[in-house]
């Protein structure tokens, strides 16, 4: 029997990928290259790490799809904690693109109240992702004691995923991921004469 019954990870299959492809097509018809190189790369890599997030968690959900209809195929539950912890990092990386970007004058304004509601999502990822980045160092420290997961899992109820002392909803990943989505692809439209504070 398997170890989750059903996924409770939210559907965002209705967002559209690549956002990158979006960016590219406003390139090419409307000549809308950011002349400035460093704010040009942040909003080139913002767009690919959001791309990034989305696809490993669709990877991941669909993993996990796909393991509840087997006969417990132990690898499809590992490949899916694999697919989520590349999302939870890129998720990270992007809030941070959200945080430095609007500080450099070339680059394209972000609503504050959005960058505001982005920034709250800091307190429930950065803990986690701390957690599957520095594990190493706290099993070395002896700071996980035995009973609490070493490495990225899910909980039994399948609602959500969890190390250490950390957990963070599927329901939560979902809301960041559409708000992170709706920016990108705001941004992927930018052109640098539409600059507004």
């Amino acid at each position: 029997m398997p170890y989750i019954r059903e996924c409770k990870a939210p559907d965002l299959t209705d967002l559209s990928l690549p956002v990158m492809a979006d960016y590219f097509l406003t390139l090419i018809f409307h000549h809308a290259c950011i002349k400035n190189h460093t704010a040009s790369s942040f909003l080139k890599n913002f767009l690919m790490v959001a791309d990034k997030a989305l696809r490993e968690y669709n990877s991941g959900r669909e993993l996990l799809i796909n393991y509840v209809a087997s006969e417990n195929k132990t690898m499809l539950l590992m490949e899916a904690f694999g697919r989520f912890e590349t999302c939870i990092n890129s998720i990270r990386r992007c809030l941070r693109y959200v945080d430095k970007m609007p500080r450099h004058p070339c680059s394209p304004a972000i609503d504050r109240t959005l960058r505001r509601l982005l920034r709250s999502y800091e307190s429930t990822i950065t803990p986690l992702r701390d957690s599957i980045e520095h594990m190493d160092d706290y099993i070395l420290s002896g700071e996980t004691p035995l009973g609490i997961p070493h490495s990225l899992t899910i909980t039994p109820d399948a609602k959500f995923l969890e190390i250490a002392s950390n957990r963070l909803s599927f329901t939560d990943i979902s809301a960041i991921l559409r708000q992170l989505h709706r920016l990108a692809t705001e941004l992927s439209r930018y052109r640098e004469q539409e600059r507004l504070e």
